[in-house]
């Protein structure tokens, strides 16, 4: 038998074998923790309490960003209409 010849059976077992590596070493299955931490955010944001802080959030974005305006500050989209305030610092000199 050639040194680069083996029975059929033998040759080509890398299926297995990278199946084992990419599942379940690799990906791993489902971890509880995440799920449990995914299923109690879902149960606050679901009560009144959390619709509340989440409208006064928007409200202080809106006052913050329209203070930023009064002081002619430049804001990308001019205002906010959600949580973020994106503001343009490049006029200060302040870049990246």
């Amino acid at each position: 038998m050639h040194l680069y010849q083996a029975e059929e059976s033998e040759k080509y077992d890398f299926e297995e074998r990278i199946n084992f590596a990419v599942f379940p070493s690799l990906q791993g299955g489902p971890h509880n923790n995440h799920i449990a931490a995914l299923a109690i955010a879902m149960k606050q944001v679901a009560t009144p309490e959390y619709k509340a802080y989440i409208q006064q959030v928007k409200k202080n974005a809106q006052t913050l960003a329209s203070a930023l305006l009064r002081r002619k500050c430049r804001l990308v989209t001019g205002g906010t209409d959600n949580h973020l305030v994106l503001w343009d610092l490049r006029n200060l000199g302040l870049t990246v």
